[in-house]
């Protein structure tokens, strides 16, 4: 796995792991989303 904070390095410390949230929060909405479609067809 890629580590984020290598890229990040410059950012504000307490932006990334928020950003880093953020971004893994909306995969696992939206693979949940795709999966519940599925089950609703």
């Amino acid at each position: 796995m890629v580590n984020p904070f290598e890229y990040l390095d410059g950012m504000d410390p307490v932006a990334v792991p928020l950003a880093a949230l953020a971004a893994f929060d909306v995969g696992v909405l939206h693979a949940a989303a795709r999966a519940a479609g599925e089950k609703c067809r």
